[in-house]
């Protein structure tokens, strides 16, 4: 069979022609990752077989009910809120070591106090946040007694490199 009769064939029985039911397909992928995993939207555009995070956001738009297209808008809103919290986050723990050696609640109590109370910072999203910038070498830690328990506890401070990053990211 021809491509050409198997385009026709397929519109017949489905009322829609090949390229645009892999379109169809693509967004149903794209909102089904988009809600079920932390892949950005340029990511998940890349993994359903498109090119740009821009075609995704034309075809949803032109193809989804509105209620469906809401929802991939709310997805691609939360990742881009998630995004920038975590790069706020990094960002006030480099200001606050650059000031002085932390603690884990310390470094806390600092973004709190930046922020005005705005932000209450979890334990797991600082240590990954932590984790990050030591495998990055921006930051590293030592393990000392808290003045008081005598109770080991790690204390973080900038590297060389992370105050060179800081720098250049604030000049910016």
């Amino acid at each position: 069979m021809s491509a050409r009769n198997f385009a026709r064939v397929f519109r017949a029985d489905t009322g829609m022609t090949p390229a645009a039911h892999v379109e169809d397909l693509r967004i149903e992928a794209a909102r089904q990752l988009l809600e079920q995993t932390d892949l950005t939207v340029a990511a998940t555009a890349i993994r359903v077989g498109l090119k740009h995070p821009e075609t995704l956001h034309r075809a949803a738009d032109s193809k989804m009910p509105s209620s469906e297209a809401d929802a991939f808008e709310e997805a691609v809103v939360a990742q881009w809120s998630e995004i920038h919290k975590r790069s706020t986050l990094v960002h006030l723990i480099l200001v606050g070591l650059a000031q002085s050696p932390k603690w884990s609640a310390e470094v806390v109590a600092f973004v709190e106090e930046m922020t005005d109370g705005e932000w209450g910072v979890d334990e797991r999203s600082l240590y990954r946040a932590l984790r990050r910038l030591e495998r990055s070498e921006l930051v590293e830690h030592a393990t000392t007694d808290a003045p008081r328990t005598g109770a080991k506890r790690k204390t973080y401070r900038l590297t060389d490199s992370g105050r060179r990053v800081l720098r250049r990211y604030e000049e910016t």
